[in-house]
């Protein structure tokens, strides 16, 4: 337990004891949550597919960074930096969409179809529309129209 804490460990300092104890019992947890994890894949015979601990880390904070966040209320100052907009859009490829985890992608908090000006392709596995339907909160455009319905899709599965 203490070489797998030490290998991904918090870098909180505080000269307060108890905040020492409060976050080494969070790593001990998350390590403990890990652990299960490789036993229950292992013995479902999905070995192959496991995360290793800095993944599980990171989804673990992703996840509770994101869950149950609601992006239509916004806190602070708006922001009023100048932005030109009269830039020459750049015609090359763009990069892949980051696709949320399947904890955010389907908490139910949050997610507002948002139509925007160009077209993207469809975000779900298996769909090749092309849509201008956009999630506020995952940031990837998805189908939705009475013919094909890939936002619900997508957010439920």
């Amino acid at each position: 337990m203490d070489s797998l804490i030490g290998l991904y460990r918090n870098k909180v300092r505080s000269k307060k004891w108890y905040h020492r104890i409060w976050f080494h019992l969070i790593d001990m947890s998350v390590i403990n949550a890990w652990l299960l994890y490789r036993r229950l894949a292992t013995s479902q015979d999905l070995h192959a597919n496991t995360m290793s601990l800095h993944d599980f880390k990171g989804q673990i904070a992703l996840s509770l960074c994101q869950s149950g966040k609601d992006i239509t209320r916004k806190r602070g100052r708006r922001l009023t930096c100048d932005v030109d907009t009269t830039a020459p859009v750049s015609k090359r490829r763009r990069p892949n969409t980051f696709i949320p985890c399947n904890d955010i992608r389907m908490d139910g908090v949050g997610h507002w179809p948002k139509w925007t000006v160009q077209k993207e392709r469809c975000k779900r596995s298996g769909c090749k529309g092309m849509s201008r339907v956009m999630c506020t909160k995952c940031k990837v455009h998805l189908c939705f129209h009475a013919k094909q319905d890939c936002y619900s899709v997508f957010h439920m599965q």
